[in-house]
């Protein structure tokens, strides 16, 4: 009554290519948004009053990064980073976990839309999560055999005791991008100054 079809060899062989392209393009479109992320734009929630009143606590901001060569110069779609930017700036995290642990984290954050990390379980909740901060000034760092610049970022507000405040200096390296753009919530959305 009901004879099951048999597929044909030039079908299967169809839809086999068929799905391996499907494939392809999903393979082809993660790789664009990692480069996309890595060398044109990325969008950070601001954890935290640090601040405030230029940035609050869940603004959603539009980076531009910034790609550090030999720890003397910055380079970025945004220009080179000046005093008074807003920039977003690693903790140093890098430097005491292994590299492996990182991507691990990082799948495991991406996997579950940001609610779960081993880091975040290990280490405490802003473990390893960059900070947005002004630079205050650039100056260069006289070591014996070379000039570098060193930047001195602060916050705008004291008010939020949970988050690293204060003065910090850091080199090139810590600096991930320059902060561009509030997009959410709508009502404050513009540029960052």
């Amino acid at each position: 009554m009901f004879a099951k079809r048999s597929i044909r060899y030039a079908e299967r062989i169809q839809r086999k290519r068929t799905r391996n392209r499907i494939l392809l393009y999903i393979a082809l479109f993660i790789v664009l948004c990692i480069v996309l992320r890595t060398f044109v734009f990325q969008t950070w929630k601001v954890r935290g009053e640090l601040m405030k009143p230029t940035l609050r606590d869940g603004d959603i901001v539009i980076v531009l990064p910034c790609l550090s060569f030999s720890d003397k110069m910055l380079v970025s779609l945004a220009g080179i980073p000046q005093k008074g930017d807003v920039v977003l700036v690693e903790d140093g995290s890098e430097s005491i976990v292994p590299t492996m642990t990182m991507i691990e984290d990082s799948a495991l954050r991406f996997m579950t839309l940001q609610k779960y990390s081993l880091l975040a379980a290990e280490f405490g909740k802003g473990f390893g999560l960059p900070t947005v901060m002004r630079i205050q000034s650039i100056q260069h760092d006289k070591d014996i055999s070379k000039s570098q610049p060193v930047y001195r970022l602060a916050t705008d507000s004291q008010s939020d005791k949970n988050f690293m405040t204060g003065d910090r200096i850091v080199p090139p390296s810590l600096i991930k991008g320059r902060v561009v753009l509030k997009i959410w919530p709508l009502a404050r959305i513009g540029k960052v100054q």
